[in-house]
């Protein structure tokens, strides 16, 4: 039946017996094996009415009981060996899979139009649930209470758009990664990892790019796609073979791939775990600025305008600097440290120029005693004067040694001494 039907859709699932495959065929009918190793398709009875594929469907397994849910208009259908049943609307929550058994919770939203999407969500090493509903304009998570959480989505005051064509774009990573592409940027992706392998499979697909005059296109492609990943090795993997394109081309304007890999690095940092906050390519130029550091406003303009990070960087220092020189000019910065702490804690890990910056100008303004006492309550600052010590000022970083009692270092730093 499947073969003279064709298959329309499937799914595949796990269970404690193996991996298994949900069929619908072109008869609309389910059929499911519970196990590939051993394939035995068991059809599944009739779903009275389904004159074309369901807007939905999902498959449950639990107690070597498995079952299809499906969607068909405003219902929701439940298939098992024997019969199928119409129950009310729900999201499967997946780990560990449970069939609807009892009621979870009640709860009103009080909004009119029906949810894009339903999924269960639970938190990190516990039991506690919630679902997590999806409209138009806005979020909603709900838990086993009256109350919910809402999060505004779209262009509300002071939001940061949040379309679907924003967060899920339709762009040149999408043709490059989509199976069998043959997208320009696909090609020259695979050239560069046959390059790199020593193939000779790299000169037939950068012949066939060329060929067809398409090694610019291809370039720019793999550019743009850096852009919208967010996993650095990807990032990294295409700008590589950006680069190995433009080996083959007497005039490519170098702006946009130097462009991009500066965006990338300002991107990569506040994703990182510590900032947190996770900004697309296409939210990025967007913001006129940030709001939570002086420093950051200028800086993320420039880099708007590709002025490089090196003017972000500048900028923020600029700021630092001057709360530093007015905490300096006050007298505030002998009695409270808490002002060079501010300077220092708010800088991302990978930007951290500004904070040299704001260390060595302390250096110069306070005497050599109080500088210590300064550094000794800030671990990060102190660790990258040592830095700085050991390539310029080798004989503070003895003095830093002896101020700590650290035995230890001082005795490896004259074991090194002797060495140079």
């Amino acid at each position: 039946e499947v073969l003279q039907n064709h298959v329309l859709e499937a799914q595949v699932f796990h269970t404690e017996f193996g991996t298994g495959v949900a069929i619908l065929t072109g008869a609309f009918r389910f059929s499911l094996a519970t196990n590939i190793d051993d394939l035995k398709l068991r059809r599944l009875p009739e779903v009275p009415g389904l004159q074309q594929p369901p807007g939905c469907w999902a498959v449950l397994s639990q107690d070597r009981v498995t079952v299809v849910l499906l969607a068909m208009g405003p219902e929701l259908f439940l298939l098992d060996n024997t019969s199928c049943s119409s129950v009310v609307r729900e999201c499967v929550f997946p780990d560990p899979p449970c069939l609807p058994q009892e009621k979870f919770c009640e709860f009103n939203s009080t909004v009119r139009s029906p949810p894009k999407q339903m999924v269960w969500c639970t938190r990190p090493r516990s039991r506690q649930r919630a679902v997590v509903v999806a409209w138009e304009r806005q979020l909603m998570v709900v838990g086993n209470s009256s109350e919910c959480i809402r999060y505004p989505l779209g262009r509300g005051a002071g939001d940061v758009p949040k379309t679907q064509s924003e967060l899920l774009p339709v762009t040149a990573s999408q043709e490059i990664f989509r199976i069998a592409s043959m997208a320009p940027g696909a090609l020259l992706l695979e050239a560069q990892k046959e390059y790199e392998k020593e193939s000779q499979k790299a000169d037939e697909y950068l012949r066939e790019i060329r060929e067809q005059q398409l090694l610019p296109e291809a370039v720019g492609q793999c550019i743009e796609a850096a852009g919208y990943e967010h996993e650095p090795q990807t990032q990294k993997s295409l700008l590589r073979a950006a680069s190995f394109g433009k080996c083959f081309l007497d005039k490519f304007p170098p702006e946009s791939f130097v462009r991009m890999c500066q965006d990338l690095r300002v991107l990569n940092a506040i994703r990182d775990y510590q900032i947190g906050i996770p900004l697309t390519f296409t939210q990025y130029p967007q913001l006129e600025g940030l709001a939570w550091d002086p420093g950051w406003d200028q800086g993320w303009r420039g880099l708007s305008r590709g002025d490089g990070a090196s003017r972000c960087w500048g900028c923020r220092a600029g700021a630092l600097l001057g709360i530093v020189e007015g905490l300096v000019g006050s007298g505030g910065l002998s009695r409270d440290t808490w002002g060079v702490r501010g300077c220092i804690k708010p800088n991302p890990t990978p930007l951290y120029p500004p904070v040299y910056t704001v260390v060595l100008h302390l250096k110069n303004e306070l005497n050599r005693g109080t500088f210590f006492m300064t550094l000794q309550n800030q671990p990060v600052a102190l660790s990258l004067y040592r830095q700085f010590c050991r390539h310029q000022e080798r004989d503070t970083l003895k003095d830093l040694y002896n101020q700590d009692d650290n035995h230890q270092e001082l005795g490896n730093f004259h074991v090194h001494s002797s060495y140079s």
